[in-house]
This record gives C-alpha cells, sequence and structure tokens, in this order.
C-alpha cells in the first residue's frame, strides 16, 4: 500500500503519513487508531509491537516497522539503560529504507538522541534510526557502550592512538577513547538516518 493509497483510505493527509514515516512526530492516540483500521493491522501491535500483527490478511507492501526501544544515546552525558525494552513502532517508507542501503528491517532499531552536541545534524530527541548489523569500526556516525554510558558520536580511528569521538556542535572539543578503555567500549550500531525537528 503506497502513502498516497493510505491517505484515501484512512482520510489523513498524505503530507501528515509522510511525516510520521519520516519520524518528524510521534501519532496521537485517535491517529494510531486511523492508521491501525486503514493498515489492517492491531493498534497494539502498531505502538508496541506486541500481540498478533494483523487482523486481516491485507498486504502493507510500502510500509515498514521498526522498533522504537526505551533507550536514550547521550549526544553529551548519559547513562546505560539496564532494561531495554521495545516501546513502540515507527513506520518506514520502503522506498526511504531504500535509498538508506536496505531491503528489510533486520537489525534495525530506533532510539532518541539526548543532548545538543550533534547539534544541527541530530536535536536534542531527535529519533534515530540505527543499524544493529552494522559494527565495524571506521569513520562514520555510530550508537556505542563506553562504560555504562550509551553515546552517539562521529567516530574516527586514529590508528595506534585510539578513537576519535567528535561532536557535528562545533563547541564541543573532540574527545578519544584510548587503546587501555576498548575492553569497556562496545560499537551498538551504525546511525543511517535521524528525523530532526526543523
Amino acid at each position: 500500500m503506497s502513502q498516497a493509497e493510505l491517505s484515501a483510505k484512512s482520510r489523513i493527509a498524505t503530507s501528515k503519513i509522510s511525516d510520521y514515516v519520516r519520524g518528524n512526530f510521534m501519532p496521537s492516540a485517535e491517529l494510531v487508531v486511523e492508521l491501525s483500521d486503514a493498515l489492517g493491522v492491531r493498534p497494539q501491535w502498531l505502538v508496541l509491537g506486541r500481540g498478533e500483527k494483523k487482523e486481516s490478511g491485507q498486504e502493507i507492501s510500502d510500509i515498514l516497522s521498526v522498533p522504537v526501544l526505551n533507550i536514550r544515546l547521550a549526544a553529551g552525558a548519559g547513562a546505560w539503560n539496564s532494561e531495554t525494552m521495545v516501546r513502540g513502532q515507527m513506520l518506514f517508507d520502503k522506498e526511504l529504507l531504500g535509498r538508506l542501503g536496505r531491503t528489510n528491517v533486520e537489525g534495525l532499531f530506533v532510539a532518541n538522541c539526548d543532548g545538543d552536541s550533534m547539534e544541527p545534524l541530530m536535536s536534542d530527541g531527535a529519533p534515530v534510526l540505527i543499524d544493529g548489523s552494522d559494527t565495524r569500526i571506521r569513520e562514520g556516525i555510530f550508537a556505542f557502550r563506553l562504560g555504562e554510558t550509551l553515546r552517539i558520536k562521529r567516530l574516527r580511528p586514529v590508528g595506534w592512538k585510539g578513537i576519535e569521538m567528535i561532536s557535528e556542535n562545533p563547541i564541543y572539543p573532540p574527545e578519544r577513547i584510548e587503546h587501555d578503555d576498548f575492553e569497556h567500549f562496545e560499537i551498538i550500531g551504525k546511525a543511517i538516518w535521524a528525523g530532526t525537528t526543523l
């Protein structure tokens, strides 16, 4: 089902559906019910990812759902959540995922950015799409664990000197993960998309 078809069936403006699919806002309860009815899925599954997915045999071909986890990725300071749970689902257009190099949602999850050190690329609270299957260390923006803190930064390997953590916001100086800290360092996944409030 295309966004235009979903709009016609749900009587929700295509622009609003497009904004939601792109992660620009979280839907109200009323909007969730309307989308669920139009898609033929249960509202509980659409929001929480629980229970049976479909109420009918309807195919949902152009829209894919990605779990939203209850973790916040510190662009500044933050703490590791001991219990990571799915708190909802975010819908993505299959065409958008294709442009991101993905043909399915396996290994993908959404978390929220916390802090302003990755602005203007990622604003405080912005949803970030993480590819948990991509953990190879190289230059790029990654979600990672350092000690008990979950962070999101641009990483740049600097050979035997370790890994630089670089903020997008120029008021924050680069930091470095030294080799001695590697045992406390773990790549969670590569950031491939972020929804930022304008």
